[in-house]
């Protein structure tokens, strides 16, 4: 959801007591829902790669690699 117009429309009223804010006020929490429900769908999707990520780390022999590491470092 684009802000852009809901942050005009309180600067719009800025200084002005009797301003009603209720309008904006919706849009941010409509924003902020939608938001979480990204944030979720996204959180869950890396949470079920995870599986998956670990099965190909797992094949991975860094053996040779630590050996000579090793031997480096002596």
């Amino acid at each position: 959801m684009d802000l852009w117009d809901t942050v005009q429309s309180l600067n719009n009223k800025y200084g002005n007591p009797g301003a009603d804010f209720s309008t904006e006020i919706a849009d941010f929490e409509k924003n902020i829902l939608e938001q979480k429900m990204m944030i979720e769908k996204a959180v869950n999707a890396e949470i079920s790669s995870i599986p998956k990520v670990t099965a190909i780390l797992n094949q991975v022999d860094l053996s040779e690699i630590i050996a000579k590491a090793e031997s480096a470092m002596e």
